[in-house]
């Protein structure tokens, strides 16, 4: 493969990665908005907001927690 190809491919993951990463967002984005409209804020903050979204494949959203403590 010639490096301009491979730049190119590089250049095409890069473009994917950052599609899923923007549709793991809004995926959970519209769960945090869900959640928010049934608990206080104070228990949102604490709960919900360090939560982060890894991952998203099969319709199956991979989270990341601060620590065990949130399992």
């Amino acid at each position: 493969m010639l490096y301009a190809d491979s730049m190119k491919v590089q250049e095409q993951q890069k473009d994917e990665s950052r599609a899923a990463d923007a549709s793991e967002q809004h995926v959970w984005k519209s769960c945090l908005e869900a959640i928010r409209e049934h608990i206080n804020p104070l228990a949102f903050q604490t709960w919900f907001s360090p939560i982060k979204p890894l991952g998203l494949s099969g319709g199956e959203l991979t989270i990341e927690v601060p620590s065990t403590f949130f399992l």
